[in-house]
């Protein structure tokens, strides 16, 4: 048995299917095959799948990965671990949000890493966010971003700073792994 953690589309109409332990399946509509490390995954314990353009990025157990869709209409599946300053991100990552100025916000063990035209730029708690195990990310209809931590509570990004707000403040837990925006 597998145990499903994440499903999305792509653009061609592939479906993308994550597994918590087993890898990610790639459901063509014909065919289904499974993608491991064989493949370049950095671990076979998946937490998100995100699809951007032409690129799906899958957060794992042990890093980034990103796949070019194109690769897959010559029928080369191969991921490339994705680097920041020429190193790769081998924390896990939890979250991945495609914002709508095609910025990449990733979830990590150690923080937020805002990936954006091939450049990066770290955040944790030294930028004032709440914790730094991110599980949820999205953005608001104001344009203010949230950031759902492990532990830490729920920290706002508003006005280039950060404001947190946790059990103290009302929420029912510090643990937050899920945002809505309604």
């Amino acid at each position: 048995a597998y145990r499903i953690c994440s499903i999305t589309n792509d653009k061609n109409g592939n479906t993308w299917i994550a597994t918590s332990f087993n890898g990610l399946f790639l459901y063509t509509g014909k065919k289904l095959q499974l993608l491991t490390k064989e493949q370049g995954l950095s671990d076979d314990k998946i937490h998100k799948i995100l699809v951007a353009d032409n690129t799906v990025y899958v957060g794992t157990n042990k890093g980034l990965n990103k796949l070019d869709l194109a690769k897959i209409n010559i029928g080369f599946i191969h991921f490339d671990t994705v680097k920041i300053n020429g190193k790769p991100i081998l924390s896990p990552v939890y979250e991945l949000f495609n914002d709508d100025e095609n910025v990449i916000w990733a979830g990590t063990s150690t923080g937020v890493e805002r990936l954006q035209n091939g450049k990066s730029k770290s955040i944790g708690r030294r930028n004032g966010l709440c914790n730094t195990v991110i599980d949820a990310i999205i953005k608001d209809r104001d344009g203010n971003y949230w950031f759902g931590s492990f532990g830490g509570g729920l920290s706002k990004y508003s006005n280039n700073s950060f404001s947190s707000i946790t059990e103290k403040d009302g929420i029912a837990s510090n643990s937050v792994s899920a945002l809505l925006r309604d």
